[in-house]
């Protein structure tokens, strides 16, 4: 299967342009404005995305900026191919947290080889998993879906975003403004109460883990994994 590349550019030349570059190597997703550009990161999930900043209707760096935000998107790696070419402007485009930053007009040769690279770096190949293992529990990105010791555990969305989320960074404290972040884009509803609410739910969930979730006061939550003593 062949990885996936988000292009996003609103002149329609230099669009085709970078579309003939890469079609016989990758499925090219072209989209030419922003709003389009963060519908279809939603609907093909592209493997990289390399992202013009000065568009039509949201500047590349918000597009950037909103997807980093975003736990379902967040690790699309971004390249940034554009006019602008000062120092200050690649700053903030690796601020936002861009692997690359590629002035316009690019070679075919160049384009591809920082495509390549950041595969590579990265260690994005084309047998891509969705799952994420940590001791006896496994999460299934796609279909949201969990299994404990290879029994299905029934989580809601809000649940396993959460849980994801944790799992990827053990360890590290998640105040209570991050996990609204997590959950507030499609739920303007959740708060505090609704938070803890969902961590408690999770925690009994989970009970049968070596896997905790530690409250830790004035700053909020961590996973930790309990090691036992033999």
């Amino acid at each position: 299967m062949s990885l996936k590349v988000l292009v996003v550019e609103d002149n329609p030349q230099i669009s085709k342009l970078i579309f003939l570059f890469l079609k016989d190597k990758y499925e090219v997703i072209v989209a030419s404005t922003g709003i389009e550009a963060i519908e279809l990161w939603h609907k093909y999930r592209p493997d990289i995305a390399i992202l013009d900043i000065m568009l039509p209707d949201i500047s590349g760096y918000d597009i950037c900026a909103t997807v980093k935000a975003d736990l379902e998107l967040r690790d699309t790696p971004v390249i940034f191919l554009s006019a602008k070419s000062s120092d200050e402007s690649r700053v903030k485009g690796y601020n936002l947290g861009a692997v690359n930053y590629l002035v316009k007009p690019a070679k075919k040769e160049e384009l591809i080889a920082v495509i390549e690279s950041t595969f590579n770096m990265l260690n994005i190949n084309r047998e891509k998993t969705n799952k994420v293992i940590l001791e006896n529990m496994t999460l299934i990105t796609d279909s949201m879906k969990v299994f404990i010791d290879e029994k299905e555990v029934d989580f809601t969305p809000n649940e396993f975003k959460i849980l994801y989320a944790f799992m990827l960074k053990v360890d590290i404290v998640f105040s209570r403004d991050s996990i609204l972040k997590i959950l507030k884009k499609e739920n303007e509803n959740i708060n505090d109460r609704t938070i803890d609410s969902h961590i408690s739910h999770i925690r009994k969930k989970i009970k049968s883990t070596n896997i905790k979730i530690s409250s830790i006061y004035g700053e909020g939550y961590k996973l930790e994994i309990i090691k036992t003593v033999t």
